[in-house]
């Protein structure tokens, strides 16, 4: 039999690049609410497209420094 035996993972989203870039995304989306919640309480909210441009800025300072917290 001329074969080889491969065993891996096969990322659901496409490559370990993308998987990377959602699991960025959606902890620093978790940061960012967790954050503008303690605003909201203290009458200190920000608005949409600032949070929406910080969640982009954090996933990308994430993605850069590869944390392990992305994986939890």
């Amino acid at each position: 039999m001329d074969m080889s035996f491969v065993y891996g993972f096969i990322p659901k989203h496409g490559s370990v690049s993308n998987m990377i870039d959602k699991k960025s995304y959606e902890l620093a989306e978790r940061i960012i609410q967790r954050t503008d919640q303690t605003m909201m309480l203290e009458d200190q909210a920000n608005e949409k497209e600032y949070l929406k441009a910080a969640v982009e800025d954090l996933a990308a300072q994430i993605r850069e420094e590869l944390r392990r917290s992305i994986w939890d």
